[in-house]
């Protein structure tokens, strides 16, 4: 019997990883998320809510089969499933519970839109099912997902003189890592909450496993930085995010930090690199063709605009 209940732990969270790794295993039309993203929304947020009050995980007789994430702030509803329950009749009653929660959830804090992202334009059924349950293709929010093999040797390229790659920051260098990021996202924050946020991510259970890496110059200024998270499962490595600060653009330095990226991720054997781009930002997608990578899918957003009603 299917049921849902809230996240407990990490076991909780090992699992979520495994229902996105045997989703790109399956190579169907449904787009699962690298689990470096899923570690990266959790854990790198200002949503100050308890995990147990965000994520709902679904089983199947005691076996977690999938799970839902509700971003209330972004309006943003997440449901992944194992493959092979696509194709099942409950999953379409899995959907509507959790849209039905989030519209819920959403109109409590005064939205007025839910939305799915995430969705492959190949992805026919995913489509259909949102259009019946009331959705409708939203005009923003669409990504590229681009990948590269990382098989055959790659390339060589030049290192920036007096530069230095850096793995792994403490809380001494915390403010240096965070100010290439925040300006090239040009963040909104205050400078203060946006530190907090990024420590959240450094003193949380995932860090260790995030390979967070930046391209520091000579002064110690940091030009560069990015995180790569590891699908040890299908042997894929993914980078989110990548940030250059503006001051330092056009001249080499995150093209040489992705490369050494690359390199260190063909050391650990693995066989794919992955990155996504906004769909819009034709300046990223150029930068990262010019880095080897290609276009592998087109990524939708699909959106229901709610009615007044009881919260």
């Amino acid at each position: 019997m299917i049921a849902q209940r809230p996240y407990r732990d990490l076991a909780d969270l090992q699992a979520m990883h495994a229902v996105l790794s045997a989703g790109a295993a399956a190579r169907t039309n449904a787009f699962y998320v690298h689990p470096g993203d899923l570690s990266w929304w959790l854990f790198y947020t200002t949503d100050e809510a308890p995990l147990c009050d965000r994520i709902w995980i679904w089983e199947d007789e005691g076996e977690v089969i999938g799970w839902t994430l509700f971003s209330v702030d972004e309006g943003f509803v997440d449901l992944f499933v194992k493959p092979d329950w696509l194709e099942h009749e409950a999953y379409a009653e899995m959907h509507a519970r959790s849209v039905a929660d989030m519209e819920r959830r959403v109109r409590a804090a005064g939205g007025k839109r839910v939305a799915v992202m995430w969705i492959d334009e190949a992805d026919r059924a995913r489509q259909a099912l949102l259009l019946a349950q009331g959705f409708a293709p939203a005009a923003g929010d669409r990504f590229v997902c681009m990948e590269q093999s990382l098989v055959e040797p790659l390339g060589q390229e030049p290192w920036p003189d007096g530069c230095t790659l850096r793995e792994v920051f403490s809380e001494v260098e915390l403010e240096a890592r965070a100010r290439p990021q925040a300006a090239a996202f040009k963040t909104r924050l205050p400078w203060e909450q946006y530190l907090k946020r990024y420590r959240g991510l450094m003193q949380s259970p995932v860090y260790a496993g995030a390979h967070d890496t930046g391209l520091m110059l000579a002064d110690g200024t940091f030009a560069a930085v990015t995180i790569w998270w590891v699908d040890p499962i299908n042997q894929i490595g993914h980078f989110e995010p990548v940030a250059t600060h503006p001051d330092f653009h056009r001249r080499g330095y995150g093209r040489a930090l992705l490369y050494a990226c690359l390199q260190r991720m063909q050391q650990l054997g693995l066989r794919k690199a992955t990155v996504c781009a906004a769909a819009e930002n034709e300046g990223n997608i150029a930068f990262y063709k010019s880095c080897g990578f290609d276009t592998e899918a087109h990524l939708v957003s699909y959106e229901k605009q709610l009615e007044a009603g009881p919260a």
